[in-house]
Formats: structure tokens, C-alpha cells, sequence
């Protein structure tokens, strides 16, 4: 039976026409599985506004996909609504996001090959600039999020870490972490990078906001001195992170979400 009223809002995935939309997709089915949510899938495809049999080609071509890399994969067990609208995949999302009020929303990355400074692509930078709700972007190198065993698929999103800047809120990305955190006991970071001589106040600080994560019995305190970005894309590298949760600066969108798309195979979550 397909899973729902878990009271979490659903998960709205993008996908394109690339290969890429595949592992998008899977990965939406696996957090769908953990929340215990419904998935709506949209696809921005100018199809949908040609011709019946154009119409029904990228349609078709959704279906499939549902079927290969979601409700499969899933047991059937999630509920997926797909959609195919005419439009720039910008403000199709954005429509979808109105419509369908998601508790987060599932993209990809560009291809590595790619690679300038971002891997986010002008989409899901704008999203991350006008937008109010987190976003969740999936890395090229297609990340495992499901698992079988003997009762059917598990979800297994793996360790999370919270990067945190002490000196702005931290309660989005608090609350987004323990999100990932449902339906399981994950190894749960907190990281802050400072100079030497503010360790202790940062530790501090950090053991504060222990309590504050949902549905996590226990959490690490890590802080390091140093550049953010390289404590970050080091631990990632030590522990096999599955999530990174960061928070969302919209002077700097997406720069360090670019270095750990382009250094990990973590998903990256970004809090509103």
C-alpha cells in the first residue's frame, strides 16, 4: 500500500530529459519512503503544448520513468503524481511549488563535465534566491537511497552533517536535518569552523542546538579551525556523510553547495 499521512507535505521532484532525471527521481522515491509522503513529479517539456501525440509521447515518457525509478524501486509503496508542463523550468517549478505547498523539493546538479563554479545551473540558483522552500539537490554521481531487505525497500539516506554559522539562525536547517532523520537513528554532525581562540565558545554553542534536532537520539560536536569549505568537503571525505544541511545565503548562492556536489557523493539540502 502506498505510504501517506505521516503530516509532511510532499515532495515535489524536477527532472529534464536527461539521464540524470533518473537517479533525481529514485532519490525523491527513497526520502518519499523515509517521510512516509507523496511525490509530485514535474517536467518542464514544451511538448505539452504541441500536438496530442507530442502530448502523449512526453507523457508516456514520464509514466516510464515513474515506474523504472520510483514506484519499483519504492514497492509501491509512495504515491506519485506526474505532470508534464509547457514552460521554462524555472517558473514551472515555481507554479508547482504554489500549487502543491512540498516540504521540500528534489533537483540534480549539472554534469561534472560541466563545472564552472556551480553545479546548480541558472534554475536552481533562482530557486535558491526567490524561493522559500528547501531545496534538495542530488549529485551526478547518482547516490544509493534505498536498500531491499526481507519487508520490502528501506530507505538508508546515511550520516548527516550540519554545517552551522554561529553568528546567524540556525532553526531551518535544524528542523530540515531532523526531517532526514525521520524513520531512523542516522550519525548526526554538527560542524562549525573558527579560530582557535573561539573553540570553546563555539562548542558551546553547538552543544546547545543538540536538543533542537528532531528524531535524532545522538549528535556530534565538531568544531575545527580553519576555511569552512575545506572542513566541510574533509569530513565528508572521512566519514561518507549521505546529507549535507546547509543554510541558505542568498549573497553566495550555491557556492558551497557546488564544492560538495563536485567533491562527494552527498545529497545536498538546502534550509529556506
Amino acid at each position: 500500500m502506498p505510504v501517506s499521512g505521516s503530516g509532511v507535505g510532499p515532495i515535489l521532484c524536477a527532472v529534464d530529459g536527461s539521464t540524470h532525471a533518473q537517479a533525481v527521481a529514485y532519490t525523491a522515491a527513497g526520502l518519499a519512503l523515509q517521510l512516509e509522503t507523496s511525490v509530485t513529479l514535474v517536467r518542464a517539456d514544451e511538448r505539452a503544448a504541441g500536438s496530442e501525440a507530442a502530448q502523449l509521447q512526453a507523457h508516456a515518457e514520464l509514466e516510464t520513468l515513474v515506474k523504472q525509478s520510483m514506484t519499483r524501486p519504492a514497492g509501491n509503496r509512495i504515491l506519485v503524481a506526474p505532470r508534464v508542463v509547457a514552460g521554462h523550468p524555472g517558473d514551472v517549478i515555481r507554479q508547482a511549488i504554489e500549487s502543491t505547498h512540498p516540504s521540500m523539493v528534489v533537483m540534480g546538479s549539472r554534469g561534472r563535465r560541466l563545472l564552472s563554479r556551480s553545479l546548480l545551473g541558472s534554475t536552481g540558483l533562482a530557486l535558491l534566491r526567490d524561493t522559500a522552500v528547501p531545496l534538495v539537490l542530488v549529485p551526478p554521481s547518482d547516490p544509493e537511497v534505498m536498500s531491499v531487505v526481507s519487508a520490502g525497500s528501506r530507505p538508508h539516506v546515511g550520516g548527516i552533517l550540519i554545517p552551522v554559522d554561529l553568528n546567524g539562525p540556525a532553526d531551518a536547517q535544524l528542523r530540515l536535518a531532523g526531517l532526514f532523520a525521520r524513520g531512523g537513528n542516522p550519525r548526526v554532525t554538527l560542524l562549525h569552523a573558527t579560530r582557535e581562540a573561539d573553540r570553546g565558545h563555539a562548542e558551546t554553542m553547538l552543544n546547545g542546538l543538540k536538543s533542537r534536532i528532531p528524531f535524532s537520539e545522538s549528535v556530534d560536536v565538531v568544531v575545527v579551525t580553519g576555511d569552512a569549505t575545506s572542513a566541510v568537503t574533509n569530513l565528508i571525505s572521512e566519514f561518507e556523510f549521505g546529507v549535507v544541511v546547509l543554510g541558505r545565503d542568498r549573497h553566495h548562492a550555491g557556492a558551497l553547495a557546488s564544492e560538495i556536489l563536485h567533491n562527494s557523493n552527498a545529497l545536498v539540502a538546502i534550509a529556506p
